[in-house]
C-alpha cells in the first residue's frame, strides 16, 4: 500500500518505505511506459495483478495522467491502493506535463530521477532527452556517472534489455500503442534472479472475446 506523499526526491511514497525498499535484500520492480492515456481499465487490471506483488511501480512517461488518475480514486478506495506498491517513481514524457494534481496531493515530474532498491542505484527516464530514437549510449552514459546497475527508459515504444558497459538497460515497450511488430508489453525485473543477477521477465498483453486481459511471458 502507498501512502500517496510526494517526498523531496521526487518519489511517491513514504520516507520509510522509499528507506526500506533501499536496504531490502531484494526486490520486485514493475516496469511501465507509453499508455498514453489509451485504456486506463488495461492500467488498473495490470496493477491489479501486478502491483500488490510489487515494491516499486516505475512508469516512464508518456500516459502519466492515468496514474494521477489512479491516485485520486485510489485516495478514497482501500482495494485500488492496495494495488498500489509502495514506491511509485514517475518521470514525465514529451506527451506529459511536468506536474498533476489530484484530489488530496499535487506532484511534480522530473524528466529523470533514481532511487535504490535492495542496494541497486536505478536511472530512469523517458528517453526523448537522451537521444534513445538513435542509441542508448548517451543515457547509458549519464546514468554510469550516477552509478547505477540498472537503467529503465520508453519514448521508443519498442520492447528492449541489454548490457552496456556492466549496466542493465531495459525499455518495457508501449503498454497500449507498440511498434516494430512488438506486441502491447510490460516488464517485471526481480533481484537477486534465480540463475542470473536479475530476473528481467517481459509480459505481452491480449485482450480476449470476452474482454478481459491475458498476461503472458514473451521472448525479447
Amino acid at each position: 500500500m502507498n501512502q500517496l506523499m510526494q517526498i523531496r526526491s521526487g518519489l511517491i511514497g513514504s520516507a520509510q518505505d522509499i528507506e526500506k525498499l533501499a536496504s531490502a535484500k531484494k526486490a520486485t520492480l514493475l516496469v511501465l511506459s507509453d499508455m498514453h492515456c489509451d485504456n486506463y481499465s488495461l492500467f488498473c487490471e495490470i496493477m491489479n495483478q501486478f502491483g500488490v506483488d510489487s515494491d516499486a511501480l516505475i512508469y516512464c512517461g508518456d500516459g502519466v495522467r492515468d496514474v494521477a488518475r489512479f491516485f485520486t480514486e485510489a485516495a478514497s478506495d482501500e482495494k485500488m491502493r492496495n494495488m498500489l506498491p509502495p514506491v511509485v517513481a514517475l518521470v514525465r514524457g514529451n506527451g506529459d506535463y511536468n506536474e498533476y494534481f489530484t484530489g488530496t496531493m499535487r506532484f511534480d515530474v522530473p524528466d529523470y530521477n533514481l532511487f535504490k532498491a535492495a542496494g541497486r542505484t536505478i536511472f530512469f527516464t523517458h528517453g526523448h532527452l537522451f537521444g534513445v530514437d538513435f542509441g542508448t549510449d548517451h543515457l547509458v552514459s549519464v546514468a554510469s556517472s550516477s552509478k547505477a546497475t540498472l537503467v529503465f527508459y520508453g519514448h521508443t515504444h519498442c520492447p528492449y534489455k541489454g548490457i552496456q558497459d556492466n549496466t542493465v538497460v531495459l525499455n518495457p515497450g508501449s503498454v497500449t500503442r507498440p511498434r516494430n511488430g512488438s506486441c502491447p508489453s510490460f516488464a517485471v525485473v526481480s533481484y537477486p534472479g534465480i540463475s542470473e543477477k536479475f530476473d528481467i521477465n517481459f509480459f505481452g498483453i491480449k485482450e480476449n472475446t470476452f474482454g478481459r486481459y491475458q498476461f503472458s511471458l514473451i521472448s525479447i
